[in-house]
């Protein structure tokens, strides 16, 4: 059975700001805020594109509260062969 690969990516984003951000407030607000409003933004690549396979792969989508069968991968970060066959 093949092992499964993702790509993770960690990105920074600093934000000034007159006041508070709310609570909630999405990413993509921030951001529009960041290029049309009045918060001043810069993000930078922490991590880009380190290649997760296997075990690691899984481990990372369970981190994230996720599912390894998201991605098309068992909990042992084996791809599921069969996957696209219950389409």
């Amino acid at each position: 059975m093949a092992k499964k690969t993702i790509y993770r990516t960690v990105i920074e984003i600093e934000v000034l700001s007159d006041e508070p951000i709310p609570e909630g407030m999405s990413l993509n607000d921030i951001e529009d805020e960041c290029n049309e409003g009045s918060f001043s933004g810069v993000h930078d690549y922490k991590i880009r594109n380190e290649k997760l396979v296997g075990q690691d792969a899984a481990n990372a989508t369970l981190k994230q509260g996720s599912s390894p069968d998201f991605f098309q991968m068992d909990e042992n970060g084996n791809e599921l062969e069969d996957y696209w066959e219950n389409f």
